[in-house]
């Protein structure tokens, strides 16, 4: 009796096993040709890892620039979807698109549908109400896909932050850039001071129980990044360019390819490429990656600030322009969860976190801070620590309007804190990845 009991489960643990579908990526090449939007296969890979999170995720927070769904062939059912935001996403709103043709790597995962299936790209149309999505680029998936490059053999990882339990996880990945095979150790001494950092603050500090990080120590041929002293590109592993499309200290890596693979050997959902630079610099696109350096002494604020892009889709709430970005008149509702137009003051989507005697929009001295941007002009605010309506966000003093006179997506604090409205984006990015 005892043999056919352990046989059972022995049966249904592989039952349990062959639910959990592959993990799946399909790498694009997505660019500009002849005025027109183009996507290109590179390659259809089965990454070595299951697939972690959801398997029918339908993405209802819809927070970037594309999305893409996977439907049953035939039927038109809707078996997972996911938005995302790309190098080529960025690049079409910077100057630099207005004079340049040019592709970007571009990487979707996705748990391996069990049926024919067919991904679809949408894109969002930013200058239209609504922003409403629309189909422009469809493949049908074959039935297998081919197994992923294995990645570099002298990479090591270390686990960072065990999460309470390992399959209801959400996955960070800490990879380094500009490191040598010598200077792992100081690789890894960063990511794990970052790791423990984050987690001081909040939402993170209640997620900790959820999350697991692991530093992945991927060596470069040179140590530090960008240019050496002769203007030479150096010869580091994800080619970091710390002054990208024209804009200084907006640190980019266009191999992302490279970067998918490097981080696929542990569970991720998020990825931090760490630099071997005391310089500042960074930057975070949603669903893609961020990018902060290991050594400044605001290393803290720039890994939670580019987080913030990455993970959640927040959008930046400082309201200085930003040359490389062309202006918004803000007539179009942006549907970033942390800012809002002067039309979305009447419906303000995060009205359930607004007192009923706040005033919309909120006064505050917006010209006293612009003359110090310090801490102190807003800790005397009568609405400091309220969630209301301030005007000022997205790269505009006019235009748009935030939650909170302070937050971590305006400005360094020294105390690094995430606005309510922002802390709720978060968790709520984390949970949709991990609730079935």
């Amino acid at each position: 009796m005892r043999f056919w009991f352990l046989v059972g489960l022995l049966c249904l643990a592989g039952q349990l096993h062959a639910a959990v579908p592959a993990t799946w990526r399909l790498d694009l090449l997505h660019g500009l040709e002849d005025d027109k939007e183009q996507f290109r296969k590179s390659g259809l890979w089965q990454e070595p890892l299951l697939w972690q999170g959801p398997v029918d995720l339908q993405d209802e927070l819809n927070r970037g620039d594309y999305r893409f769904e996977i439907t049953q062939s035939g039927t038109g059912e809707l078996l997972y979807a996911q938005s995302y935001s790309s190098l080529f996403s960025d690049w079409s709103l910077s100057s630099d698109a207005s004079h340049n043709e040019r592709y970007f790597e571009e990487s979707l995962r996705f748990p391996a549908p069990a049926m024919p299936a067919r991904l679809q790209i949408l894109r969002r149309q930013l200058d239209k109400p609504g922003q409403p999505l629309q189909a422009v680029w469809q493949l049908d998936l074959p039935l297998q896909a081919e197994p992923a490059p294995t990645p570099a053999a002298t990479d090591s990882i270390r686990l960072l932050q065990a999460p309470e339990t390992a399959d209801q996880a959400y996955g960070l990945v800490f990879l380094a850039e500009g490191f040598q095979a010598d200077e792992a150790e100081a690789f890894f001494q960063a990511a794990t001071e970052l790791s423990q950092a984050l987690f001081r603050y909040a939402p993170f500090d209640r997620l900790r129980p959820y999350m697991q990080v692991h530093a992945v120590m991927t060596p470069s041929n040179d140590s530090g990044i960008g240019a050496n002293k002769d203007g030479l590109p150096l010869d580091t592993r994800f080619a970091v360019n710390p002054n990208a499309l024209g804009m200084p200290r907006y640190a980019l890596s266009m191999e992302v390819h490279a970067i998918r693979n490097a981080a696929m050997v542990v569970p991720y959902h998020s990825i931090v490429i760490l630099t071997n630079s005391h310089e500042y610099h960074g930057s975070g696109i949603f669903q893609t990656y961020a990018i902060a350096p290991a050594f400044h002494p605001r290393r803290e604020f720039l890994v939670l600030h580019e987080l913030g892009h990455s993970l959640a889709g927040l959008a930046d709430e400082y309201f200085h322009s930003t040359p490389g970005y062309a202006a918004s008149a803000g007539i179009i509702e942006p549907y970033q969860p942390n800012i809002t137009s002067k039309s979305g003051l009447q419906d303000l989507k995060w009205q359930h976190l607004v007192a009923d005697d706040t005033p919309i929009p909120t006064p505050w001295s917006q010209q006293a801070f612009v003359q110090n941007r310090q801490m102190s002009t807003l800790a005397v605010e009568p609405y400091q620590g309220v969630v209301g309506a301030f005007q000022g966000a997205n790269y505009s003093a006019e235009h748009y309007y935030r939650p909170a006179l302070a937050c971590i997506m305006l400005l360094d604090m020294g105390d690094n804190h995430f606005c309510p409205v922002c802390q709720q984006a978060i968790v709520e990015q984390i949970k949709s990845q991990l609730e079935n």
